[in-house]
C-alpha cells in the first residue's frame, strides 16, 4: 500500500511497513523500537522512526516531511536567487491544495506541503516558477519565457505536478 504525505490531513495514520511517497521516491516507513523519543531519519529507502502511538507517527512523519521540504526549498531559493538576482522576501509552507506554490505582491513565496511527494528537480521548478513571480506577476509569454531560460525542462516538471495532483484523490493505491 502506498501512502503520500501529501495526503497527511487524511483520517487514517501511518504504520510500520507503509510506503510513503517522499522527494518523488517510494520509502518504507519501519520503526525503531528502542527509540527513545520521536526523531525520525532517513536510512537509504526507509524512513526510521521510534515505535509510537499511530497518531504521534503519522504527525511525527508529517512534522519530519515539512521540515525536510522546507530546508530544500530554502536551499533552491537561495541558490537561484543569488544566481539570477530575484528579490524573495520570506518562504513559508501551507497546507494549499489547490496550488503548489503562490508570490504575494510582497514577494513573499509559500509552497504547499503537497509537494514533499514530488521529485527534488520538481519542487526546484516550483520555486523558479514563484521567483520568476518576483519580477513578473502573472503567467504571460515574457513568464514562461523567462522561467523556460532558467529551466529549459520545465514543462516536464508541470506534467510531473500533474500526475502528482491527481494521486491526491486516491491516495490507497496498491505496489
Amino acid at each position: 500500500m502506498i501512502r503520500s504525505i501529501v495526503f497527511w490531513n487524511e483520517p487514517y495514520g501511518l504504520e510500520e511497513g507503509d510506503a510513503v511517497l517522499f522527494l518523488g521516491e517510494t520509502r518504507e516507513l519501519a520503526l525503531a523500537p528502542d527509540a527513545a523519543c520521536v526523531h525520525l531519519s532517513m536510512d537509504g529507502a526507509r524512513i526510521v522512526a521510534p515505535a509510537a502511538k499511530e497518531t504521534l507517527l503519522t504527525q511525527a512523519v508529517a512534522t519530519f516531511f515539512a521540515r525536510e521540504l522546507l530546508a530544500l526549498i530554502r536551499r533552491c531559493a537561495e541558490h537561484r536567487a543569488a544566481s539570477h538576482d530575484f528579490p524573495y522576501r520570506k518562504i513559508a509552507l501551507t497546507r494549499a491544495q489547490g496550488r503548489w506554490g503562490s508570490c504575494s505582491a510582497k514577494n513573499a513565496l509559500n509552497f504547499s506541503l503537497m509537494l514533499a511527494g514530488a521529485p527534488v528537480e520538481t519542487i526546484d521548478y516550483v520555486v523558479v516558477h514563484e521567483l520568476v513571480h518576483t519580477r513578473i506577476k502573472n503567467h504571460s509569454p515574457a513568464f514562461w519565457m523567462h522561467v523556460g531560460s532558467i529551466m529549459p525542462d520545465y514543462k516536464t516538471h508541470k506534467r510531473t505536478l500533474r500526475t502528482l495532483a491527481t494521486r491526491r484523490f486516491s491516495p490507497r493505491t496498491t505496489r
